[in-house]
């Protein structure tokens, strides 16, 4: 366990883990390192944002995905620091040390996209190349459609890009018979946050289950409630995750608990269609600007 955390930490031994209270995860830099970690809140229409940062030169954005922090992506923003790039991650609005509305209509696309333009903007960069992953990624390609000024190419982390169709992702499921089988279905539900908790059981079975360490044909599966990612792990922490990063992501939950992100996924057009009418504005001109309002 870091130093600095060991004056205000907690221990899960039923995990062997230490939660650190004061400081999320050992930057591991030293006085001479010359990829120092920075770490900063800034404020992004008037909320405040938690952002992690490292390098110089071109800014590679990243969106982490659920349930999650920026502090997923400290392997990734090393090596891309390293190869003569500027690495930003930000908490996603809801998670970590990030702005935390009570409300799913607040964690809308335009919102978030708002909330990935306005960091670039409080760090006065110019435009980014966005990685995201999961419901990061799912955002980050909503960003780069809405946002082609500022974000110049992406690299999308397990959700494949779908073009808008006449028909919703939603509908097309339920048409396959998976409205009571897809987890999503299920996640959208109010008070479904509840399920994910405790954080200090959860976390370890979603490390486990959605990764490569369970045998095959007994991993996480999107269709099978038997095969959930909340069901008990038979190991403590997966031998490939860093007890660190573990800790961090529980106690980042257990201050933010699992606000439900889901229950904002069924976004269409019309919510576009309503911020221009509100806006008085081409479509163009609305996606350019003010996205992210509170």
């Amino acid at each position: 366990m870091p130093k600095h955390a060991a004056v205000a930490s907690a221990k899960y031994p039923e995990i062997g883990v230490h939660v650190m209270r004061d400081h999320p995860v050992s930057t591991a830099t030293t006085p001479t390192d010359l990829f120092p970690l920075r770490r900063t809140q800034v404020e992004v229409n008037g909320a405040s944002f938690h952002v992690i940062d490292q390098g110089e030169g071109p800014t590679v954005l990243f969106a982490h995905g659920y349930p999650d922090t920026a502090e997923t992506w400290r392997g990734q923003m090393r090596a891309v620091a390293e190869a003569g790039y500027r690495a930003v991650a930000l908490d996603m609005r809801g998670f970590g040390a990030s702005y935390a509305p009570p409300e799913a209509e607040l964690y809308s696309a335009l919102h978030i996209v708002g909330d990935l333009v306005g960091v670039l903007d409080a760090l006065n960069i110019d435009s980014a190349v966005l990685v995201g992953h999961d419901w990061g990624a799912d955002h980050a390609q909503r960003a780069m459609v809405m946002r082609p000024d500022r974000f110049r190419a992406i690299v999308s982390l397990s959700i494949p890009f779908l073009p808008r169709g006449e028909l919703s992702t939603w509908d097309a499921l339920r048409q396959q018979g998976l409205g009571e089988k897809y987890y999503v279905f299920g996640m959208m539900e109010p008070g479904a946050d509840a399920d994910f908790e405790p954080a200090k059981k959860t976390i370890p079975s979603i490390l486990y289950w959605l990764s490569g360490s369970p045998a095959p044909d007994t991993g996480w599966d999107p269709v099978d409630s038997a095969r959930n990612m909340l069901r008990p792990a038979p190991v403590a922490i997966p031998e490939w995750a860093d007890p660190d990063y573990v800790a961090h992501t529980i106690s980042s939950f257990e201050t933010n608990r699992f606000r439900y992100w889901y229950q904002s996924l069924p976004w269409r057009a019309s919510n576009v269609r309503s911020y221009v009418s509100v806006q008085g504005c081409s479509h163009s001109a609305a996606v350019a600007l003010h996205l992210g309002r509170r």
